[in-house]
């Protein structure tokens, strides 16, 4: 099986492809004084812009139609039909030095 890697830089890649499996390194958002949903936007638009990248998308992120048009980051209550994520984005206070 081959390797292809997508935003080589110097130490490492953004996403590594092999076979059928891709997979990303840790995005973080560009502006890190932003609050939380605009943080997890900007790493959700990075996330999909690799995905895309490597030719594929988030299977099983969907939301039911009648929720098409609300934002993952409404807060509202959801039907609870709607598959909550198994994980949450945190901010390890390690990650950028003052």
């Amino acid at each position: 099986m081959t390797i292809e890697r997508i935003k080589v830089g110097t130490r490492m890649s953004q996403a590594v492809i092999h076979g059928a499996t891709v997979y990303l390194a840790g995005q973080v958002a560009d502006d890190p004084s932003a609050d939380v949903a605009d943080q997890t936007r900007q790493i959700l638009t990075k996330v999909d812009g690799l995905l895309a990248e490597a030719g594929t998308d988030k299977p099983g992120q969907s939301f039911p139609s009648s929720e098409s048009n609300r934002s993952p980051l409404d807060p509202s209550p959801r039907p609870t039909s709607f598959r909550r994520p198994s994980h949450r984005c945190v901010e390890p206070s390690c990650q950028r030095a003052s």
